[in-house]
């Protein structure tokens, strides 16, 4: 399973091969199946806000606005920033 087939799994409340997604910088955000998305700054948690799926490639995230998914895999946030997918196990 690649990334973006993990994702869309995770969002349509399926279970992936596993459910971590990090978009590089010094955050992650890590959408589960259980409808919460968590922001990470490094190891320490920001915060927790529930999502919704809105589309195959659209989310919401309560408080923290809407998030596309582009074909290539990048992460529009709210319109205003672009986050670029980075392989979790290499993030370290």
């Amino acid at each position: 399973m690649n990334s973006r087939e993990r994702l869309k799994t995770a969002l349509n409340h399926r279970q992936p091969d596993r459910v971590c997604v990090d978009f590089g910088g010094t955050y992650a955000r890590i959408f589960t199946e259980d409808g919460i998305c968590t922001m990470l700054a490094g190891d320490k948690v920001n915060w927790r806000k529930p999502f919704k799926v809105i589309s195959p490639t659209r989310v919401m995230v309560e408080g923290a606005g809407e998030h596309d998914i582009k074909p290539d895999g990048t992460l529009n946030i709210e319109g205003r920033y672009t986050a670029h997918r980075r392989n979790h196990e290499t993030a370290k």
